[in-house]
């Protein structure tokens, strides 16, 4: 589903550039406000919910051997090949 999304924005995407839309990446601090609001609201979540907390407990182990990887393979890849780039 979010890789039909993410194909349907380009024809949107387009129209905003055409019409002088200056598109910008959201602040590291936005980025890092909205990161901890999200894992707080999980915690809160997991602390209720006990089949949240299981699934929860799961996909934070998951989720730190998976950043690994990402920050070291994928992150690199991507963020060269996206500088190649000019829009």
């Amino acid at each position: 589903m979010l890789s039909h999304y993410d194909a349907s924005n380009m024809a949107p995407l387009r129209r905003l550039i055409a019409n002088g839309t200056e598109l910008r990446p959201f602040s590291r601090e936005i980025m890092e406000g909205g990161y901890r609001a999200a894992f707080s609201l999980y915690a809160e979540e997991a602390e209720k919910n006990p089949d949240f907390h299981k699934i929860y407990g799961e996909w934070l182990k998951f989720r730190e051997d998976i950043v690994t990887w990402f920050r070291v393979a994928e992150a690199r890849f991507e963020s060269s090949l996206y500088a190649l780039y000019k829009t």
